[in-house]
């Protein structure tokens, strides 16, 4: 699987087949305050800048993407295709975007194991009670 970690100033650091141990591992070592810190001055200071994130990309069909906020929370970016059919009868793969705020961080080994495992109706479970409506 492939991941990066994004930091605030758009750069990023890219990881070839990573496993699940390695991505929390990467998770749990990046500096998120101190790249929250930049992206405030950078904000402050009317500089472009991005949250910073990991992304897990499996496939070419699912993508996720969590943005720490705080050490407890943050928000999270999932794209995934579902089966559906032009007409009723056409088949294809539409895709689709959910955004998830307030996201638990403690769950985050939860949903990245949902992500690996390609278990989309578990990483929906955990991640639609967090959906803005």
């Amino acid at each position: 699987m492939l991941l990066w970690l994004q930091h605030s100033d758009f750069s990023t650091d890219d990881y070839q087949d990573a496993t699940l141990e390695s991505a929390l591992e990467k998770f749990a070592a990046f500096d998120w305050p101190g790249e929250l810190s930049q992206m405030e001055q950078a904000e402050n200071q009317q500089e472009e800048c991005c949250e910073p994130g990991i992304g897990l990309v499996r496939g070419d069909t699912h993508i996720l993407h969590l943005c720490p906020h705080s050490a407890e929370k943050g928000s999270v970016f999932y794209h995934y295709k579902k089966p559906a059919k032009v007409l009723g009868l056409i088949p294809y793969l539409s895709s689709e975007d959910l955004y998830a705020i307030d996201f638990p961080l403690p769950k985050t080994r939860e949903l990245f194991e949902a992500h690996f495992l390609n278990d989309h109706a578990r990483t929906m479970a955990l991640l639609e009670p967090y959906v803005a409506s």
